[in-house]
């Protein structure tokens, strides 16, 4: 069925400007989905949900820019990234382009934050919102730091160039216990190339002023009647289940939450399967998840 969806998904391209997306559609259900998936992934990740998804979503899986066959114009990564209001226009070209007025939307890990900011800048128009460990409930400090202050900046610019003193940190960092294994894995995996190092520093910089206001966001969530549900795993060490919990404390109403038993990689089956429940209304039975 994977197999079946990625042979099927239909390729599209929008440009605004000097803007350039791109997005891969699939499912045939009467709502549009918008989906914007995680660090150095593709909007291909969601096909996975599409058996789950397809009776009720049209699925447009984005490519972020700076990921897949999205583009970003490089000369404007340093000294002008993507602004709120920026993301506002592109937007709103592209539903006008599509027809849209009303549409869902879905976000993972970095793709949240996205998806948190479409929630802000269009309250009107969204009625569902998924959100699969999502960036941007929180501020992270060190990205914060590296990606929005020039001494942050210019510290991150050494480390591409002289890794040996981020390497050495991070075995500090994992022999005292002070971050997992699989956190050390996932950072030194992220960094080990002076490729990824600066597409990490690009990334970062590129959606540096994109930051939900996540007290405006919840508002519009309550006062707009949309739907929000929440997904954590169990044992992540990146974006942790409490940032979830606390989010929808502020919100019980309007909200769900739902914890599955895995690490950070929440774009698998069970999430699918748990989405179809609720999209059916049936009841969740969390000792299979």
């Amino acid at each position: 069925m994977f197999i079946h969806t990625l042979l099927t998904m239909v390729s599209h391209s929008f440009s605004h400007k000097d803007l350039s997306i791109h997005y891969t559609k699939f499912g045939s259900g009467p709502t549009p989905l918008f989906a914007f998936h995680g660090f150095a992934r593709t909007g291909q990740d969601f096909a996975l949900f599409e058996p789950y998804l397809k009776e009720r979503y049209t699925i447009y899986a984005f490519d972020l820019f700076l990921h897949g066959k999205s583009s970003f114009p490089k000369d404007r990564i340093e000294e002008k990234p993507i602004s709120k209001i920026e993301l506002k226009h592109f937007f709103e070209a592209l539903l006008a382009r599509l027809s849209i007025p009303d549409f869902a939307l879905m976000g993972y890990s970095l793709g949240g934050k996205i998806a948190l900011s479409l929630l802000q800048l269009f309250p009107n128009s969204v009625k569902e919102i998924y959100l699969l460990a999502p960036d941007g409930i929180i501020l992270n400090r060190w990205y914060n730091f590296t990606s929005r202050t020039r001494i942050g900046r210019k510290i991150y610019r050494y480390i591409t160039d002289n890794p040996n003193s981020y390497f050495t940190m991070l075995r500090i960092l994992k022999f005292t216990g002070i971050i997992r294994k699989k956190m050390h894995t996932f950072l030194l995996d992220n960094m080990k190339t002076k490729k990824k190092r600066e597409l990490v520093y690009n990334i970062w910089r590129t959606f540096s002023l994109i930051k939900p206001n996540i007290d405006v966001i919840q508002k519009n969530i309550v006062n707009h009647n949309v739907t929000c549900h929440l997904f954590f795993g169990k044992n992540d060490n990146i974006i942790k289940p409490k940032i979830g919990q606390n989010f929808v404390s502020k919100i019980p109403n309007h909200s769900s939450f739902h914890l599955i038993d895995c690490g950070h990689v929440l774009i698998r089956e069970q999430t699918g399967e748990i989405i179809q429940k609720i999209i059916n209304n049936e009841k969740i039975n969390y000792h299979n998840h």
